[in-house]
Parts: C-alpha cells; sequence; structure tokens
C-alpha cells in the first residue's frame, strides 16, 4: 500500500521573527512527484508549523502522512506568545531571560503543548496513528536533576540520547502503559512502513517495526541500540537494558550498569570485572563493531 500524499515541514527557529526560513517537501510516494516550497515569515514558529500543518490536512482527501518537525522548545530562550502558556510572570527582559532561562524554556515547551493540541484536533483520531519523539535532551542551561548539564544535549549520556517517544491511534491497545523495551528512533521507519501496509522486505535492516509492542508488549525487539555525536563516528555508545559501553576517544571505554546508575552519576565500571559483567563488555563492543566495521 502506499500513501499518495506526503508533506514534510521543517525550518529554522529565530527569536526576533519566530521562523526565519521554512521549508516543506510536498511528495507523492512512488509517484516520482516533488516540490519543494519555502517561506519567510513574522509569525511564532510554533504557531507557523502548525497553521501550515492544519490548512495543508483539511485538503488531503485519502490516505496521507505528515512529519512536523517542530523547532520548539530550543534556543535562543525567548518569550513565546502569551496565550500559548500560563507563565504571565515572565517577561521579555534580556537579564531576566539570562537568569532564569529554564522558565522560558518551559514556557516554549507548554506553548509547543498548546499548539499540539490544536494540531490533534483538526485530524480524525479514530483513523490517525499520532508519534510525538523527541530528538535529543535539553540543553546545559535548563538540565534538573537528576541530569547534569554536561550529560544532556550533545552528549552521549542518558541524558543527550533517551528522549520521549509516544505513541496512540487505532488499533493500540495499550494506553497510558510505558514500554521499557529497547528502541531507537530508525525504528520509526519500519514502524510507520508496517503500519502502512507496506511491503517490509524492502525496509532497512537497521530498522524494526515496533508494532508488536503497540497490541501487546512484552517483546524484544533489540538486545542493544547505538548512537553516535561526532561526524568522524569517534564518539559512540551501545547500550542493553542494562549496561551501557560509551567510546572515550583516547582514553578507551567506559561500562555502566545503568539498572544502578541509570543517569551515569557514578564512576563507571572498571577492570577486574567480574565473569557476567566482563561478558556483557566482549558482547557490547562485539556490537559496536558489527555496526562500525571497526572497533
Amino acid at each position: 500500500m502506499l500513501l499518495p500524499r506526503a508533506t514534510i515541514l521543517t525550518g529554522r527557529h529565530d527569536i526576533r521573527t519566530g521562523v526565519f526560513s521554512v521549508g516543506g517537501d510536498s511528495f507523492g510516494i512512488g509517484l516520482g512527484e516533488l516540490s519543494i516550497q519555502s517561506a519567510t515569515t513574522t509569525q511564532y514558529s510554533t504557531s507557523f508549523f502548525t497553521d501550515q500543518a492544519i490548512a495543508w490536512l483539511q485538503d488531503q482527501r485519502d490516505r496521507w502522512f505528515l512529519w512536523v518537525a517542530y523547532t520548539a522548545p530550543h534556543t535562543p530562550f525567548h518569550l513565546p506568545p502569551s496565550e500559548l502558556h500560563t507563565r504571565k510572570e515572565l517577561t521579555e527582559d534580556a537579564g531576566a531571560i539570562a537568569s532564569d532561562s529554564l522558565s522560558y524554556y518551559l514556557a516554549a515547551a507548554e506553548a509547543l503543548d498548546t499548539e499540539v493540541g490544536r494540531l490533534l484536533a483538526a485530524v480524525d483520531r479514530d483513523r490517525t496513528v499520532v508519534i510525538f519523539i523527541g530528538d535529543n535532551g535539553p540543553p546545559p542551561r535548563v538540565a534538573q536533576p537528576p541530569l547534569q548539564p554536561n550529560k544532556v544535549k550533545n552528549s552521549l549520556y542518558q541524558g543527550g540520547i533517551q528522549v520521549p517517544l509516544v505513541i496512540a491511534g487505532p488499533r493500540i491497545d495499550r494506553g497510558g502503559q510505558r514500554e521499557e523495551a529497547l528502541v531507537s528512533s530508525t525504528d520509526l521507519f519500519a514502524t510507520i512502513a508496517d503500519l502502512a501496509g507496506a511491503d517490509m522486505g524492502r525496509v532497512p535492516v537497521d530498522s524494526r517495526s515496533i508494532t508488536p509492542l503497540l497490541v501487546g508488549g512484552e517483546v524484544a525487539l533489540r538486545d542493544y541500540i547505538y548512537a553516535e555525536v561526532e561526524s568522524d563516528g569517534s564518539s559512540w555508545t551501545v547500550p542493553n537494558q542494562r549496561y551501557k559501553l560509551r567510546s572515550l576517544g583516547d582514553r578507551g571505554k567506559a561500562l555502566y550498569y545503568l539498572k544502578a546508575d541509570p543517569y551515569e552519576e557514578n564512576s563507571p565500571l572498571y577492570d577486574p570485572l567480574d565473569a557476567i559483567t566482563a561478558e556483557v563488555r566482549v558482547a557490547l563492543e562485539r556490537a559496536a563493531r558489527g555496526i562500525r566495521g571497526r572497533p
């Protein structure tokens, strides 16, 4: 089954104008149709994306796929429009923003929540699968305990790579439940294709459909996941359900026991390791080599 219409809304945020560059890729999957659109606006970016998404939805008469890549909450820290949040004590004073960045960051998150609610109200929830995912941890200046400023965004600590993923919709019978299974963002490709009835034989091997988790749960789809932050691949990590192996560049590798230390607040495990832990380390190193093609 092909989705006749799909669109991707992406953009960059500027505190002074809301949005200074917005791109929308509109294409027909399998039909060879591709058009690139761009716009400049002074409207607040979160509201602009929502307006554009709702307008596109109103034109759809067949099956569709919509990916809205909101830019908020994000730096630069700023005061969102007052109608989108409840933090009425905040002002546009630069000194206040600098001294209390967290309050402004949370206001931007609430503004996003408001606009996502408006977008969801525009779709038929009985016929639409909704996927909400974050892209990384918070900026260091707004890290909240137990997260530490040096272990959030742009890092391979759990505070940098562990993000929210919420899925709801028809045929998903696990409403209000939390899933502990390992899931990678790469799995969204296979999951969306599976939900759309696509030929799963054409799905890349590094993407696995998580639809079994949405209907039954208690299914182990992955033994580990992989993440890296440097373009040359020199900084990487491989966690499983209990342990996490992280590269330290020229300083070797560090192994953490996430069950007892979920935010890597304590020192990593060093040699000599007990037999079980040493076996885990070897398995994670083998997994990393299989993905990277090198140590």
